[in-house]
């Protein structure tokens, strides 16, 4: 039996490959369609870029204005055209930091995956894999004619469904949603700035931070998220699966190599796990606020001259924002501006309504479970069902209920998988009052077929935890991935599914994960 018989043509070209790189002395240039790191990269000061974003298997490097004018000498660092292994980056501190720096020439980003199989409408298919592995074919004087037959990339569309291989979806038996960033979307960056610019009011008018806070402007497209922010240091990291520190920036500014990997690295006997309370991950878009204005105020502290700053920790500073930011979704400041201008902040979906119902008309439960109040819920909810701003009386009727076997408000997630004491209110949808309900004892105490009789005084209520869920929507324990909730954050509920049950509540990432859904 031949190498050829034994392998499948992608793999027995790729071991080729591997072959013909190890075994020469300086890695040749790379051809068109191989991986190439990104060239011509500088990291200036006065433009930085923060943490390459990936997306459709590409590295996009996107740059924001340092709120601070930057003390620090300039990089001048560039990357040879040259193919670059991970240990390459790692130990070369000028191609680590190109990983997060702008184009010198100020050029659309670069990629580091070759973007020539691309045609002028976002098609792929310009390029064949032959061209792509020609060059190999070649040193080993092979002649494969299936390699034309292989895609030239493998394209990633951000519509595919992304799940664990242990959820099945037939085995669902109701499908729940979260609200903000998930049947609602936002507009960005107008929805950000509401917070970012009350946040910056109430540190400086409440809090006595420097009048120069005002002046910070947001950015939303420097950040992303699956970051991590250390709020000991004001430093904030991107780290690999095998939790290594790949980038570390303080504020706005790229740290070391040397002074990360004292701060990072592991050690001979441990291993960091960064699930201290001075680490945040950031899982959600609404931490881009936070991260913004954190970064914001950590360059502040160290190049300004201002004792009030001087004499709080970054962690103190960081703290204070998560309050300011939180009470802007508490006091009105966000929420009151979305509701008076929704068509400015909400973004329409017109595939939100038919989907919803195609999972009532299969027999499936769907149920809204949102941090969000009544009052908000109801007026972001009337505005996508609508899809115009109503009146009074027509907000009045909510007719969106339709699309719901059960509306939870005020959840109070993450405590709401976790703690088994919060009680159950009932929400009357005409003046949003709330009422008083025994919760598990009253859906008990109506006897045989509990659960819908207690659904049929009113299907909204606010607060409670998973066992109410669970009885109000029937389901027994002990199901395996009986119940679904889409979420606009993972990690946020992944921590806390475990407590919940086996049987409670599995995640997907966005809304948008599900676009399949709408056609199955």
């Amino acid at each position: 039996m031949t190498v050829r018989q034994l392998l499948p043509v992608s793999s027995l070209v790729a071991f080729l490959a591997t072959i013909s790189w190890s075994l020469s002395v300086k890695p040749s240039p790379p051809s068109r369609g191989r991986m190439a790191l990104i060239n011509s990269c500088s990291a200036r000061r006065d433009r930085p870029a923060f943490l390459t974003r990936v997306t459709n298997r590409q590295v996009f490097v996107s740059s924001a204005p340092s709120p601070r004018i930057n003390k620090l000498p300039p990089l001048s660092a560039t990357i040879p055209d040259e193919e670059m292994s991970s240990y390459d980056i790692d130990e070369d501190e000028a191609a680590e930091q190109s990983l997060a720096a702008l184009s010198a020439n100020g050029e659309a980003p670069h990629t580091i995956y070759d973007d020539s199989s691309v045609n002028e409408n976002d098609k792929y298919g310009t390029r064949t894999a032959m061209d792509r592995y020609s060059t190999t074919l070649q040193k080993f004087s092979l002649s494969l004619p299936t390699v034309s037959n292989l895609p030239s990339r493998r394209p990633i569309s951000s519509h595919d469904v992304f799940c664990n291989r242990e959820l099945r979806l037939d085995n669902l038996k109701a499908v729940g949603f979260d609200m903000d960033y998930t049947l609602a979307q936002y507009q960005q960056p107008a929805f950000d700035k509401l917070a970012f610019d009350g946040a910056k009011e109430k540190l400086v008018k409440s809090l006595g931070y420097p009048s120069e806070v005002l002046d910070f402007e947001y950015d939303h497209t420097y950040w992303v998220r699956g970051l991590i922010i250390d709020t000991q240091r004001g430093n904030f990291l991107k780290i690999d699966r095998h939790k290594y520190v790949r980038v570390a920036y303080h504020g706005f500014q790229p740290i070391s190599k040397n002074m990360r990997k004292q701060l990072y690295s592991r050690t001979f006997n441990k291993v960091p796990s960064f699930t201290e309370k001075y680490f945040v991950n950031m899982d959600t878009l609404f931490q881009h606020v936070d991260a913004h204005l954190f970064a914001s105020l950590v360059e502040l502290k160290d190049y300004g001259e201002h004792d009030f700053l001087d004499g709080k920790t970054y962690e103190e500073i960081y703290r204070q924002v998560r309050e300011c930011v939180d009470l802007c979704h508490r006091d009105g400041v966000i929420k009151d501006e979305v509701a008076k201008n929704p068509e400015k902040y909400l973004v329409l979906d017109k595939g939100l309504i038919p989907m919803l119902n195609k999972f009532r008309a299969n027999g499936i439960k769907v149920f809204l479970l949102t941090n969000s109040y009544w009052e908000y819920t109801s007026t972001a909810m009337n505005y996508l069902f609508h899809e115009r701003k109503v009146d009074a009386e027509t907000q009045k009727k909510n007719e969106w209920l339709d699309l719901f076997d059960l509306v939870v408000v005020g959840s109070c997630k993450p405590a709401y998988l976790t703690d088994p004491y919060l009680n159950l209110f009932r929400v009357m949808p005409e003046d949003g009052s709330l009422r008083n309900t025994d919760g598990l004892f009253e859906i008990e105490a109506l006897g045989e077929d509990g659960a819908r009789k207690f659904l049929e005084m009113g299907k909204t209520f606010q607060g409670g935890n998973w066992n109410h869920l669970q009885a109000m929507l029937d389901i027994e324990a002990g199901r395996r991935y009986s119940t679904l909730v889409i979420t606009y954050m993972l990690t946020y509920y992944v921590r806390n599914v475990r407590l919940a049950g086996d049987h409670a509540l599995s995640c997907l990432n966005s809304l948008r994960r599900c676009e399949s859904f709408k056609n199955n």
